[in-house]
């Protein structure tokens, strides 16, 4: 105590000599030490706690991929740990790269999707009925009385030929009498009149069924008998007895109801999954508890064409040859059918592991590693599956031979896309609106509106089912072959994006008009299309289908058979061949109409290679307005190509038979310069797999060939 009076005495002397100049320094050094003690510990610089490097990445959580941060610690949400996101772009609005180890630890694994026959082996369970084709009911022939019942309960088997009855009839013993009278007439003359006369009676006995031996008996005899027997058409068993002993009948009443049990049929029931992979004439294997052991074998002879639509199940009917009667009506069956679905236009189905699948409503989604330049990249895309089969899903849709799927850790995929605040593909529409493009690139726009005129061609053949099909798998292809590659980084992900989209849906019409009607699959199409073509900043809007005369098709042809070999020789630095065919196109435009009198005179009056690209910029301009106007699709291949640099930058356009620049304007000095900005016609009578093999809009590389023709 003493010791610390000494301290505030020696203190308060220092403040008396300083004054005020030490007081306010003693404050300072109060409160730095107070902010020395209460400061937090120093963390450690090793493992998960090392403080943010320079290399890209950042911290989120993985429960809140909203939190990002540039370094190590706890969610302030949830007090989770960090975790590391790299911050590099991934290269595409559903894609994610990932290093070789993370890879590991994620365990992923791929398989690859295959085109082989899809095969099924279906269980299934029905019931043993009767064939109805075999139910026959035996009538009365004439009027009489049942004296005898020799079959007389339901259930009995009865033989073919077997008596079954003998019956009493006035009619039946006149019959008798006819024919045993023609005979003996016969017998004493056989003229030709009574010839007829004993054929003519017994017929009359046959008709009423009796046997032709019954019939030769009646012959012998001197007298009719008073009875006569009647007997089973054929093999069968009663099963419903109509008439009892001692009752009369008239002619066309029922006697007995026989079934004949040598075939019997199977009624399946077969859940509406399944019912592509049945077929007519399918072999089917069926088992009994009733017969342990045994296997007997049908083939499917009937399918249902009405659904049960409140236990979603369809009635197949097999046919069974049953020629030892074990098979009896009501006993429950086993069926097993090794199925196989056919193949379309010769090739086996595609197929994927069924794990690879993700399922979200009526989405199907899968995984597919790419592996590109800069590492291993994985893709999300929406797939059109059909069937499945014992380990695949049959896919219309979304993928190719030989990708690689992902089939193990496609869920972890798809939260790392979360987690890079991407579009994630479990959640429909995440995030892409947002980024869709304002307006489609020249290139794509171009190359759109062959596929809007498909659509309305599809429109139009409504009525017919093949047509209007062919349509969209035309519109299908023309998308599928846009060549994507020279598009820029922010639109690339953009059209991929719209691309699979776009093929899905096409595809998905295609099918649905298969099982429903063509005006049902063209309502879905367009209430879809809007949203995936604006997503690549597309048109929606389908065009009149207008169309000029046939005649005035064939002086297009004729005008574009004289202006191609003048473009070609211009951008091939060949001035001198160009003039040379100058007269020829100015005389095919003056046969076209009378508004291109005035044009062709330009190109007449063309003297040197620049009033010739001058001319030729005139005519392209004329030519294009014509093919608007009805045109289309009409001329072959014909693309429309620009250049933006022709003629002081104002720009110009030209026709080409191929979707590449060669520039006609600056020949070899800019032979690359312009872009595909129209595809103007693309020939009817080409199937959607010979449109998949036209080359679609794409700038020409170049090259070191000399363009010069020298």
């Amino acid at each position: 105590m003493s010791s610390l009076k000494k301290v505030l005495s020696k203190l308060l002397g220092i403040f008396r000599k300083t004054g005020s100049i030490v007081f306010p320094l003693l404050i300072l050094l109060v409160f730095l030490a107070g902010w020395w003690i209460g400061r937090p510990p120093a963390k450690s610089t090793t493992g998960a706690d090392a403080p943010a490097s320079d290399s890209g990445t950042i911290w989120t959580c993985s429960m809140h991929p909203t939190v990002r941060q540039p370094g190590p610690g706890l969610c302030p949400i949830c007090e989770m740990d960090l975790i590391e996101v790299s911050a590099e772009s991934s290269g595409g609005l559903r894609e994610l790269k990932l290093t070789a180890d993370a890879i590991a630890r994620l365990d992923i694994r791929v398989a690859p999707v295959v085109r082989e026959a899809a095969t099924k082996s279906l269980k299934l369970l029905g019931k043993i009925t009767s064939n109805e084709t075999s139910l026959t009911t035996t009538t009365a022939r004439i009027d009489g009385r049942l004296d005898k019942l020799l079959i007389d309960f339901t259930g009995a088997t009865v033989l073919k030929g077997q008596p079954i009855a003998e019956i009493y009839s006035p009619d039946l013993l006149v019959a008798q009498q006819e024919l045993i009278s023609a005979r003996r007439e016969l017998d004493r003359n056989s003229d030709r009149t009574r010839q007829v006369l004993y054929r003519a009676a017994r017929e009359k006995l046959r008709l009423l069924e009796l046997t032709p031996e019954q019939i030769d008996e009646i012959e012998t005899k001197t007298q009719p008998s008073d009875r006569i027997t009647l007997r089973a058409p054929f093999d069968g068993v009663v099963m419903d007895l109509k008439k009892r002993e001692g009752e009369y009948v008239k002619t066309g009443e029922a006697l007995y109801t026989l079934m004949d049990l040598s075939s019997v049929w199977v009624q399946l029931e077969v859940f509406e999954n399944d019912l592509p992979w049945l077929a007519l004439d399918q072999t089917v294997e069926l088992r009994t508890n009733a017969l342990p052991g045994e296997v007997f074998s049908g083939q499917v002879s009937f399918i249902d064409p009405v659904l049960d639509d409140r236990r979603r199940i369809n009635r197949v009917r097999v046919a069974v040859s049953n020629p030892r009667r074990q098979l009896k009506p009501g006993m429950f069956v086993e069926a097993e059918v090794q199925a196989e679905l056919p193949s379309t236009a010769g090739d086996p189905p595609l197929q994927i592991p069924a794990s690879a699948v993700l399922r979200t409503g009526e989405r199907a989604i899968v995984y597919r590693r790419l592996s590109t330049d800069d590492g291993i990249r994985f893709e999300g895309r929406e797939i059109i599956l059909g069937p499945r089969t014992d380990e695949h899903f049959i896919v219309y849709s979304g993928v190719e031979e030989g990708d690689l799927v992902v089939t193990r850790g496609a869920f972890k995929l798809d939260s790392e896309l979360q987690i890079q605040a991407k579009p994630a593909m479990m959640l429909e529409g995440q995030a892409v609106g947002e980024e869709s493009a304002l307006e489609a690139p020249i290139t794509i726009a171009g190359a759109w509106k062959p596929v809007l005129r498909s659509l309305a061609r599809a429109e139009q053949a409504l009525n017919d089912r093949q047509e209007f099909q062919l349509h969209l798998e035309r519109a299908r292809a023309l998308v599928a072959g846009i060549n994507p590659d020279f598009l820029t980084d922010d639109y690339a992900p953009l059209w991929k994006e719209a691309k699979m989209k776009l093929t899905n849906l096409f595809t998905q019409s295609v099918m649905e008009s298969k099982t429903t009607s063509t005006e049902e699959a063209w309502k879905t199409l367009v209430l879809e299309l809007p949203g995936r073509a604006a997503l690549a900043g597309l048109s929606w809007q389908l065009p009149p289908l207008e169309r000029i005369s046939e005649d005035q098709v064939e002086r297009l042809q004729a005008v574009l058979a004289a202006y191609l070999p003048i473009t070609d020789a211009l951008a091939h630095d060949q001035p001198e061949e160009a003039l040379a065919e100058k007269e020829k196109l100015a005389q095919a435009l003056r046969h076209l109409n009378g508004q291109s009198e005035e044009i062709a005179q330009q190109v007449t009056a063309a003297t040197d290679e620049d009033s010739l690209q001058a001319s030729l910029r005139l005519v392209t301009e004329s030519l294009s307005e014509l093919i608007a106007a009805g045109a289309h699709d009409q001329l072959g291949e014909l693309y429309l190509v620009h250049c933006p640099m022709a003629f002081g930058n104002e720009g110009a356009d030209w026709l080409s038979r191929k979707p590449v620049v060669e520039n006609p304007y600056f020949g070899s000095r800019m032979f690359s310069c312009g872009d595909v900005t129209e595809t103007l016609s693309i020939p009817l009578n080409l199937s959607p797999e010979a449109l998949l093999d036209l080359a679609h809009p794409e700038k020409e590389t170049p090259s070191e060939t000399d363009h010069s023709g020298h």
